[in-house]
């Protein structure tokens, strides 16, 4: 059933009314359907066949775009369930953070693009995922709090690991493409492995031993055979972020262990090889593989036609993209998508959404360096930036997409939390750097 929340701040003081450290924040426990609608939007769902690149501009439909009609209207549904108790039974509008307001008003400079795109069907559909993964996220972080949905995005990543890790198994011209594990018909791969594996490393989510050492071989696996340089590259800043970090999580662990690998693996004079695996094609990284001339392509003509509006958000692409290479079906980066479909309007307000989660992330970095769930929201805020610069799907419906537009909610959640309950010192690091004795610091400035 889904689940009913209390209210959250019910008997809580001013914090300068707090002579010591303020009780956690209480939020409700998500019910199965609330499962169940997170896990199907965060996984995009699967689209499971390979399809024409323009039978959506066509407005062909088959039956799994009949079940992505149907994920994303049971999103719907539950954003008008759970928004009726605030609207008609207490007359009030939840608050909105800047960010999520952002990306409201992004999404309607986008959906002006619907009267100029090439599809305005596919644009429209395109720009309403936009809007529920937005609207979706704020309501679920709201409701259930911050650890609890970073939580529901480490199963979710974990499940569609394993289903493309028994598809490379079973059947795996699902999942393999020129010899990688790419996912693309279950899921971006390298991207789910690195944030899965970061997640992990965080110990943000608590797991039996077993557990975890198998989740972590698993992400480990599919990354290494997934070979996307951008997902090494987001997991590598992601661990490097955990330096700057106080506590004693696994990932200190994790730093141990890479440092006896990189030894082992230089004096058997395996280094130059791993490099090369990790690199792929040395020759096509002077042009990204063929996208700078793409994205100038993809610019310059938005720049000619539609400067202002751009020339419709998802489907535009579709169509200039094989223009220049028939090869390259989008135009294969969030940031000239969202450009080139909502023109200089839509990048402006991109990048400003882009500057205050990073305004947000700074403080969080800067007072939360001794919170497991900071780390863990910072480090896929990473994994998806990386991610969005050589992928669309770093903005579109899908595990990437989903994660990226949650940050919206994550980032100024975690950051109230870290203001309503205060920053914690561990004097006895246990297993996860929670001891059984905390001190008490200070409550986050505002």
């Amino acid at each position: 059933m889904i689940a009913h929340a209390p209210d959250r701040f019910a008997g809580t003081k001013p914090l300068a009314q707090w002579p010591e450290a303020p009780a956690a924040m209480r939020f409700a426990r998500p019910g199965w359907i609330d499962l169940a609608v997170f896990l199907m939007l965060f996984s995009g769902p699967p689209r499971l066949r390979v399809r024409d690149a323009t039978a959506s501009l066509r407005g062909e439909t088959d039956a799994a775009v009949l079940l992505r009609l149907f994920v994303w209207a049971a999103g719907l549904i539950w954003i008008l369930y759970r928004l009726y108790p605030f609207l008609v039974s207490r007359g009030i509008v939840p608050r909105m953070s800047l960010p999520q307001i952002l990306g409201i008003v992004l999404s309607l400079v986008l959906a002006a693009g619907v009267f100029v795109a090439p599809g305005p069907g596919l644009t429209a559909f395109a720009v309403y995922q936009l809007v529920v993964m937005v609207v979706f996220s704020w309501l679920y972080v709201q409701l259930y709090g911050p650890d609890a949905y970073v939580r529901h995005l480490f199963w979710g990543c974990l499940l569609l690991t394993i289903a493309i890790l028994c598809a490379w198994a079973f059947m795996p011209e699902l999942v393999v493409r020129r010899g990688r594990v790419r996912g693309d018909l279950i899921g971006p791969s390298g991207a789910l492995a690195a944030m899965g594996l970061t997640l992990c490393l965080t110990g943000t989510v608590r797991l039996r031993r077993w557990v975890f050492l198998s989740a972590s071989v698993l992400f480990a696996v599919l990354l290494i055979a997934a070979q996307t340089r951008t997902a090494f590259g987001g997991f590598i800043l992601a661990a490097l972020l955990g330096l700057l970090f106080r506590y004693a999580g696994p990932i200190r662990k994790f730093y141990a262990f890479a440092a006896i690998a990189t030894l082992v693996a230089a004096l058997f004079g395996l280094l130059e090889a791993g490099g090369e695996y990790a690199i792929r094609e040395e020759q096509s990284l002077a042009t990204m593989s063929d996208r700078i001339p793409l994205w100038s392509h993809l610019i310059g003509t938005m720049m000619r036609e539609s400067p202002a509006i751009g020339l419709g958000y998802y489907s535009a692409s579709r169509v200039l993209g094989p223009q220049y290479n028939e090869n390259l079906g989008n135009a294969h980066s969030a940031f000239v998508e969202i450009l080139v479909g909502g023109g200089l309007v839509g990048g402006l307000l991109f990048f400003a959404l882009y500057a205050v989660l990073i305004a947000y992330s700074a403080r969080l970095l800067l007072f939360g360096r001794s919170s497991s769930l900071v780390f863990a929201v910072l480090g896929l805020f990473l994994i998806t930036f990386v991610m969005s610069v050589t992928n669309t799907e770093g903005v579109q419906g899908g595990p990437i997409g989903f994660t990226f537009w949650s940050m919206c909610a994550l980032i100024p959640a975690t950051w109230e939390k870290l203001m309503r309950e205060g920053l914690w010192e561990p004097t006895v690091a246990g297993s996860n750097g929670v001891g059984p004795e905390r001190r008490w610091i200070s409550a986050a400035p505002v």
